[in-house]
């Protein structure tokens, strides 16, 4: 038992030195590309944390089993929005310029209406590219933008090569090291005699968002809160278009509505909570942040009482 403790500090700690590692060379790319902190966050940043959920759902979908695809992308969303933009405003809390949040509003309009549109049973492959061409519209607008993080700094085109070659390999750290970290925990977990309603809960949910907790965190640390902002609502719309689409061009997506309602539920209401917070007061702290934290604890308590009910 101590040598899996042992071994699970050290994947927390490459997780954090690689998180910070990402951060660096982010920004630096940004800086090249000309484009905002926020932006770097959706379109980067994002998409590469996401992709443990999109791994997971392809191979569910793969296999026949479009709930847990269904599942996974809107359990790992309310991870994104309660659990980890929570943590993320105790650590250092997250200011949001108001340039920004036409931006903010349009992707957590988003992430309250698809949801719902998932639960009626819409998805098949028109829908499926659908989804994909929103998920382009976005990067296009983002894209579209190219406004400078405005720090004076440049990045030459050798430098830039250089920050993405290190960027890769730091998201290759996390990815690994992020996998691991669950694996070790779920392992003590059986050890101590944790039940698997309590892990799949709570340490699995958390280690597909592990990438983005750690991200978050370091960038608020580092006082990159706009970085922050994007990769997680970022992550939260690339799972809702890009890895819903994906799965649902494999395989038609179905999902039972009395199962996925409390999902949906928890989704929308966070989305909405998270975006009346932003738009009174353009920031994060410590108070909204333990909000959100207290929703996420109300989700695993419905969501334990929702198993409790269906299961013989």
């Amino acid at each position: 038992m101590i040598e899996t403790l042992a071994l699970l500090v050290i994947s927390l700690l490459v997780l954090y030195y690689a998180s910070n590692w990402l951060i660096t060379h982010a920004i630096n790319l940004a800086r090249f590309f000309k484009i905002g902190e926020m932006e770097v966050g959706f379109l980067l940043v994002a998409v590469a944390t996401s992709l443990p959920e999109l791994v997971i759902s392809v191979l569910a979908t793969l296999q026949g089993n479009t709930g847990l695809a269904v599942g996974n992308i809107l359990g790992a969303n309310i991870a994104d929005l309660c659990l980890v933009l929570g943590i993320a405003a105790l650590f250092g809390g997250i200011v949001v310029k108001r340039k920004e949040m036409k931006d903010l509003t349009a992707i957590l309009l988003a992430a309250s209406v698809l949801p719902l549109v998932i639960m009626l049973n819409w998805f098949n492959g028109f829908e499926a590219v659908a989804l994909l061409s929103i998920f382009a519209a976005f990067a296009y607008f983002m894209l579209k933008k190219r406004v400078s993080i405005g720090d004076g700094e440049t990045v030459s085109a050798r430098q830039a090569v250089t920050s993405a070659f290190l960027f890769t390999i730091g998201l290759v750290l996390i990815l690994i090291s992020s996998n691991y970290a669950v694996d070790l925990a779920v392992v003590l977990a059986g050890k101590i005699g944790a039940s698997n309603a309590f892990v799949g809960a709570t340490i699995v949910a958390l280690g597909t968002t592990l990438p983005e907790l750690a991200v978050s965190v370091a960038a608020v640390k580092r006082k990159h809160s706009a970085l922050a902002v994007g990769s997680i609502l970022g992550s939260c719309i690339t799972n809702l278009t890009l890895v819903m689409g994906v799965a649902a061009v494999i395989n038609p997506l179905t999902a039972n509505v009395t199962a996925f309602t409390n999902l949906v539920a928890f989704m929308c209401i966070s989305s909405v909570l998270v975006w009346y917070f932003i738009q009174r007061d353009h920031k994060l702290e410590r108070p909204q942040g333990i909000v959100l934290l207290i929703l996420y604890a109300i989700f695993l308590i419905s969501a334990f009482r929702a198993e409790k009910l269906i299961l013989p």
